[in-house]
């Protein structure tokens, strides 16, 4: 029961968070911080939550769509990457 009041907690945090991003950021990077921050913190993946894959989705269709500046494509690319698992440790 814990677990799921957590989880419950931690996804109001994150919604909350997007919505104080959408004043800042494009959508799209609205979308980056929000997924990024999704796949990091909680430890949810695409592949068992589908919230979390048709998010991913939505910022990709969103990015394509748009004009977007090398350094949000950059951004966009780095969250789908860690979706997918890459993760790189530089020394």
């Amino acid at each position: 029961m814990y677990n799921g009041v957590l989880k419950m907690q931690v996804h109001a945090r994150v919604t909350g968070m997007r919505i104080l991003l959408l004043r800042y950021f494009t959508s799209v990077m609205a979308d980056v911080v929000s997924n990024g921050l999704q796949l990091i913190g909680t430890g949810r993946s695409p592949l068992i939550d589908i919230r979390l894959k048709n998010s991913l989705e939505a910022m990709t269709r969103k990015a394509k769509g748009q004009t977007l500046t090398k350094r949000e494509k950059l951004h966009v690319n780095a969250v789908e990457l860690l979706a997918e698992g890459f993760v790189q440790v530089y020394e």
